[in-house]
């Protein structure tokens, strides 16, 4: 169930304006940001898993990273490897997240590093 369907939407990060600290990340179905349709709440944030990959019938993501709340787990997809960066990098700071990076040490295996926040 999860990579159900992907659409096409477009964010941006945004304090609440109430509450110092607490920031959402709103996502729109258009590019002029005129019909939202949904808000990650980024106070539930745990943790974000950047530099993950997806090869799915005909879908194929190659900078993909999740949003990890307790009620649900956001996969977000960007066009290049700079961009996911920027993204995670933005939303890390403002959730007060601190990255590592796991690296495979299976010789078996073919290395790859995934940056994760907790």
């Amino acid at each position: 169930r999860i990579f159900h369907r992907w659409r096409c939407h477009w964010f941006t990060l945004r304090h609440s304006g109430e509450l110092p600290g607490q920031f959402f990340l709103e996502y729109y179905s258009d590019r002029n940001y005129r019909n939202r349709k949904g808000v990650i709440d980024l106070d539930q944030c745990e943790q974000i898993d950047a530099g993950l990959f997806l090869n799915q019938k005909n879908i194929k993501f190659r900078h993909l990273f999740n949003i990890k709340t307790p009620e649900k787990i956001y996969y977000l997809a960007a066009e290049t490897e700079q961009e996911m960066n920027k993204w995670v990098d933005c939303i890390c700071q403002v959730c007060g997240l601190k990255a590592y990076t796991n690296e495979d040490t299976d010789e078996n295996e073919t290395k790859e590093k995934s940056k994760s926040v907790l």
